[in-house]
């Protein structure tokens, strides 16, 4: 047990050690703002609001109540003090970190193996992204649930009950209400039946029984994926094209995608070099995306292959399942059904790296124990060997950890790895603009422009840009070439409306304020704003059907509320 003791103890800390910094770190333009920063419901906290918003929202695109619930409680703790959710994030790596160790301990009693494939998970970079990033939140969140089912799954099979069950549900089911990546965790439940828990006994009768009783937790699975599929459907998260190319759905493009995604992801976690936040899909050419190259497909299905077949030629139980887990558990996000612009992501191997890690790791002691040339003990010099590859990851992962101190390092990074990732560069323009810097961000807008002349939101954002610079001709040539690509971009209409207005063109800034409308972008500022249009024009009705509505959408609009007095004053 002491040394049990110690080795949670040397985890944490060698964890806690890698992501200390971030404890200092700022948030982060990119998703940052949307789940904390500018989320008014995340400053409603633990409260009956709260809760109801986390229960119904479907924002970002998921049912994720858990998450959002997370959230509000360090809103509770920390206010908006970066700091205390990055905390949060570290203590939920370290959680899992120890959870994973314990849990691999428990079901094999191979303590040192246990403990280096924990070390490996909790120190490797590719999960930097994770844990450094705020709004990735749901990935150390998801995961603790999921270790915390793993772990009554494995009470369960020593001693299965009723209750023993519901306990393995009630984990799935709360990961799931974190991030619906975990479907795939029944398929996982059996892969540990057959490593290291021994269930299978090796004939059809004995599979079918396992299968039968994962079918309440399949069930859950389908429902989870039904409800996750209607959500992004609804919300319309999906589309993206760049020159007419679809990279949604199904399509040969992203099969072969997916197939090279495999191979890159073991790839990087051997080598672990040029770590981006985004990796673009090799379809978006435009946004810097690489095609594949026919020989590279054929290479990564050979590869593919190859190892698949390896594994399971060797009889290996701990490689059939530490590999099978890395790709089934993949199987959500590799995208063979593409649900956004990105070819691959770091943050999509946290779960999926701990298959490669048993493989690799219950391989090398096998390999330690049966090979002994000259009689020799091995041990000591893998021991060694071992210790070095940790701190050698561990000091990867800590500069991996630098650029997410801030928005301005962490764009200017993912750019230096792929100048022309033109998302990036908008939301660099973007960390310009509110930093005052506008030419730098006009600078930025307009590169991504030369990458990409038809980039919709680079002309939305180069408009909003020179507008508030009062070049207005500019802004408006902006506005009118961004809805010439897109006509209904409700948001460029209001903007363009501004523009007209400051022009004194109010004629034609009130009919994109009611295009704006009429395209879904319905606030109190702009029923307000057209309100001032009607009222300068002369009418006054017009004038002030518009103020009542802004104040039935902001009964506590005092601009509003003014101005409708000063018309009641105003009429016979």
């Amino acid at each position: 047990m002491l040394r049990t003791a110690m080795l949670c103890l040397l985890l944490a800390g060698s964890t806690a050690w890698v992501y200390a910094d971030s404890l200092r770190f700022d948030f982060v333009g990119y998703d940052d703002p949307e789940y904390v920063l500018d989320n008014p419901a995340v400053a409603l906290g633990i409260s009956r609001g709260g809760l109801r918003y986390a229960l119904r929202s479907i924002d970002m695109g998921n049912w994720q109540p858990l998450n959002w619930l997370s959230y509000m409680l360090d809103y509770e703790l920390y206010g908006l003090r970066a700091g205390g959710y990055h905390a949060t994030n570290l203590i939920l790596h370290v959680l899992n970190t120890l959870l994973l160790f314990l849990l691999l301990r428990g079901m094999t009693r191979a303590e040192w193996s246990s403990a280096l494939t924990a070390a490996l998970f909790g120190l490797h970079p590719l999960h930097v992204e994770s844990v450094a990033w705020i709004a990735e939140r749901k990935d150390v969140l998801s995961t603790f649930f999921a270790l915390l089912s793993m772990a009554a799954y494995a009470a369960y099979a020593h001693r299965p009950s009723r209750t023993r069950f519901l306990s393995v549900s009630l984990g799935f089911v709360l990961g799931l209400m974190v991030k619906p990546m975990l479907v795939t965790l029944p398929l996982l439940f059996l892969l540990l039946d057959y490593w290291p828990l021994a269930r299978w006994r090796g004939s059809f009768a004995s599979a079918r029984s396992l299968v039968a009783e994962k079918l309440p937790l399949l069930a859950i699975s389908f429902a989870s994926g039904l409800m996750t599929l209607a959500v992004h459907h609804s919300r319309a998260s999906m589309p993206y094209r760049i020159v007419g190319q679809e990279i949604v759905g199904f399509n040969a493009v992203n099969l072969a995608n997916a197939i090279v995604s495999y191979i890159r992801y073991l790839g990087k976690t051997l080598w672990p070099s040029d770590l981006s936040v985004f990796y673009p899909h090799p379809a978006l050419t435009q946004s810097g995306g690489v095609p594949l190259e026919i020989w590279e497909v054929a290479l990564a299905t050979a590869l593919l292959a190859l190892i698949t077949f390896g594994v399971f030629k060797s009889r290996r139980p701990y490689a059939v399942m530490g590999w099978s887990w890395y790709l089934v558990s993949l199987l959500p996000v590799i995208g063979i059904f593409q649900t956004g612009a990105q070819a691959m992501a770091d943050r999509y191997t946290y779960v999926p790296l701990i298959g490669i890690f048993i493989a690799v790791v219950w391989a090398g002691a096998e390999a330690v124990t049966r090979w002994r040339p000259g009689g020799r003990n091995l041990a000591p010099a893998a021991g060694a060997a071992a210790i070095v590859l940790l701190v050698l990851y561990a000091a990867a992962a800590q500069r991996a950890v630098q650029p997410w101190r801030g928005s301005l390092s962490l764009y200017e990074n993912t750019l230096r790895l792929n100048p022309r990732s033109n998302l990036i560069r908008l939301n660099l323009g973007n960390e310009f603009v509110e930093r005052g810097e506008i030419e730098k961000g006009i600078a930025q807008f307009r590169t991504a422009l030369e990458v990409n002349p038809d980039y919709v939101d680079a002309h939305h954002n180069l408009g909003s840009a020179l507008a508030n610079s009062r070049r207005y001709d500019e802004a408006i040539a902006h506005y009118n070439e961004a809805l010439r690509i897109r006509p209904d971009y409700a948001i460029t209409h209001n903007r363009l409306a501004e523009a007209l207005r400051d022009q004194g063109r109010s004629e034609q800034a009130a009919q994109h304020f009611l295009l704006a409308i009429e395209f879904g972008l319905e606030t109190p500022q702009i029923h307000y704003n057209l309100g001032d249009l009607l009222r300068q024009s002369g009418d006054l009705p017009g004038a002030a059907e518009h103020y009542r509505r802004a104040l039935e959408i902001n009964p506590d609009y005092s601009a509003a509320k003014r101005a409708l007095e000063s018309l009641h004053e105003r009429s016979p």
